[in-house]
């Protein structure tokens, strides 16, 4: 499970992701200060099949993006970039000038056909999933209360809870609806459900202070928590779905993370049974190193490696 540090916040922010229903890789770039958002959509050859420009009249901080079958999840939160108030070498900061808003961009990058929405003033660095349902495009989320505000080496405003927003394109509105409360980061999915309606999402727990600890697994159907202690002083990283081969079922898989143990100063790779998520761990590899928090991860089989070297 290669471990890897997503685009430097602040000088490219941009995380890609596949959509596995029609073969293209989506990305939602900043890639300076002072340039617009872009979209770009990709081929399985790496050619880009689709480009948006979007400009703002400001520089926003985007970390994440989610899309659908039909659009793309364009945030513009609160978090500009403001280096002559800057207090830290982090040039980003909450803005009290500025209102939160959502755009759902067409995946045809038609921009005279984006749509925006009033949104609470909150900041997200992570969406979890997003589908469309008739007139409504549903997204889920780690919402944090505020970003960059009274600490500017951040993130340290509050602990981010799991809210469901739903965008009614027909009326223009949105609305939020609260899924958990117990401090969720770094959520995932079983992959072959972006983009679509899914059950389960995965996170790590993320309190006050930066507080990390065990594992969840949100039932978004029923409305359920699921959490997974790891043991005292043992802090869990992003939790990674790896679906089993031939699985039917959205959650026939694994957990996958780095575990953090603070008594030995070292992380481990554990493994869990999705469908067992309380229970014990199918496996534990002890690593002769310390994983840093915040790392992103993700699982890469073996019998792949030939065709990406391709």
């Amino acid at each position: 499970m290669p471990h890897e540090q997503r685009f430097p916040l602040g000088l490219h922010q941009a995380t890609p992701f596949a959509d596995h229903h029609d073969d293209r890789f989506c990305e939602n770039r900043r890639t300076l200060p002072g340039q617009p958002v872009r979209y770009i959509s990709l081929d399985q050859n790496g050619y880009a099949t689709t480009k948006a420009r979007i400009d703002l009249p400001h520089i926003p901080l985007i970390h994440d993006m989610a899309f659908t079958k039909s659009f793309i999840v364009i945030p513009d939160l609160p978090v500009t970039f403001q280096p002559e108030h800057a207090k830290a070498k982090f040039p980003w900061l909450w803005d009290e000038r500025r209102d939160a808003r959502i755009g759902l961009l067409p995946r045809n990058a038609d921009l005279t056909n984006i749509q925006w929405f009033e949104a609470p003033r909150c900041f997200v660095f992570h969406f979890v999933n997003a589908y469309d349902n008739g007139d409504l495009t549903i997204f889920d989320l780690a919402r944090h209360p505020r970003m960059f505000e009274r600490d500017h080496n951040g993130p340290n405003e509050g602990a981010p809870t799991l809210v469901r927003w739903t965008l009614d394109r027909r009326s223009g509105r949105l609305s939020e609806t609260l899924l958990d409360d117990h401090g969720t980061e770094f959520p995932r999915i079983n992959d072959l459900f972006g983009g679509q309606s899914y059950r389960f999402g995965y996170t790590a727990h993320w309190g006050r202070d930066i507080r990390f600890g065990p594992a969840m697994k949100h039932d978004m159907l029923r409305g359920t928590t699921e959490i997974h202690h790891y043991g005292p002083g043992r802090m869990t990283l992003e939790p990674i779905f790896v679906r089993k081969p031939e699985a039917l079922a959205e959650d026939e898989g694994w957990i996958m993370s780095y575990v953090y143990d603070a008594a030995r100063n070292l992380s481990d790779v554990v493994i869990l049974d999705a469908q067992d998520f309380t229970g014990e761990p199918v496996a534990t590899i002890r690593l002769p190193v310390r994983v840093p928090f915040g790392f992103h991860g993700e699982w890469i089989a073996d019998d792949t490696l030939p065709s990406l070297a391709a």
